[in-house]
């Protein structure tokens, strides 16, 4: 029996009011989570994690502190643990929150301000300073004054031991992997449109593994591609490796600022599938794509077009030893090492400076 015309109106304004609810919903949370940098779900139990501390190591306090950042709070507890305990307190900054996200309105700067504040005083108590990516410790310069050593992100070579395929059946497979953030939105158009134009030429698929599903069915819907796309929300990492590996072609968005050296680049440098790197052609993460021979990020349609039908037309595969190599080099023991070296070149170095100010003061 076929539905009445209402029924159909219905259906169809339900779709787009739960396609409004759910472009809202995003604009919200992500607006909420830009504001909440400061006062996060961390700051409630911090208190609880310094007592916990204060008592196991009450009889052997620690020498060491290491707050891996963000958020704002996990430094905050960690300076106050160094100050009651006596322990030296490092810092290791993993991200930090984009200046593009936060200059949209006073607001937005009060907040920021506010951050930044906060995490001048607290990190003067610090006596090393690392960040993962160039981008992130020249940020930490020029807008904290605070001085930090590059050690850079990489991949557990462990997690990619036996990692197999996932089945997605006949076609060409494009895969994106990880949060996608608004910087990236003129990339997507992009990229959805020169992806609509070659669609049913290479007989094209995308999927997308990820907390933001309706930007890109949006995105698609936009260039009439929709039945293209395959959303799968997000997965565990395991999951998430086996997509990366069965891709023909793996997405990578880059805006035109921020700190983009992730953990994502190096998972996807680690499954050895060719890489569509769109946005700019210069700065740390084109050098890094390119240093691993996955090619020049490309910006315009033209160029887009022209590096997807590349890649699906040489179908490359990497030689699994090559594979093992990359990881070996891009593996969170080495750079582990190199930020226990760089400690204990600070530890030594500060020592040293001790040392020189006493002996100085005794011949005084």
């Amino acid at each position: 029996m076929r539905s009445s015309p209402q029924l159909n109106g219905s259906h169809l304004y339900g779709k787009r009011w739960h396609t409004v609810m759910s472009r809202y919903s995003y604009k919200i949370r992500h607006s909420l989570i830009t504001r909440l940098i400061v006062l996060d779900r961390q700051s409630f139990w911090s208190h609880r994690v310094q007592s916990s501390v204060y008592q196991q190591f009450q009889a052997n306090p620690p020498d060491l502190v290491i707050a891996s950042l963000p958020p704002v709070s996990i430094l905050r507890a960690a300076s106050r643990i160094s100050k009651v305990t006596g322990a030296r307190l490092a810092l290791d900054f993993r991200d930090l929150w984009k200046p593009s996200v936060m200059n949209r309105g006073t607001l937005d700067r009060a907040w920021l301000s506010v951050a930044e504040g906060l995490l001048k005083k607290w990190a003067e108590l610090s006596e090393f300073t690392t960040g993962v990516s160039g981008e992130i410790v020249s940020a930490l310069e020029s807008r904290l004054a605070i001085s930090a050593t590059l050690v850079a992100n990489g991949v557990e070579p462990h997690e990619w031991k036996n990692v197999s395929p996932m089945e997605f059946g006949t076609g060409t497979h494009v895969v994106y992997t990880g949060k996608f953030y608004p910087e990236y939105s003129s990339r997507l158009r992009q990229f959805a449109t020169a992806f609509s134009l070659m669609a049913t030429q290479y007989n094209l698929w995308f999927h997308y593994f990820g907390p933001d599903s309706h930007i890109f069915r949006e995105a698609f819907q936009r260039e009439g591609i929709e039945t293209r796309i395959k959303c799968y929300g997000e997965v565990e990492r395991p999951l998430t490796h086996q997509a990366q590996r069965a891709a023909n072609v793996l997405l990578l968005l880059a805006g035109g600022s921020g700190y983009q050296v992730n953990t994502k680049v190096y998972d996807y440098l680690a499954a050895g599938r060719p890489i569509l790197t769109v946005g700019p052609p210069n700065g740390e993460l084109a050098e890094l794509v390119q240093y691993f021979g996955e090619g020049q990020p490309v910006e315009t349609g033209v160029e887009i077009r022209g590096r997807l039908a590349a890649l699906v037309e040489q179908k490359r595969e990497l030689d699994p030893v090559e594979i093992r190599s990359r990881i070996r080099e891009m593996s969170r023991e080495k750079a582990s090492k190199c930020w226990v070296n760089n400690l204990l070149a600070s530890t030594v170095s500060q020592e040293s400076s001790v040392a020189v100010r006493a002996e100085h003061s005794s011949r005084e």
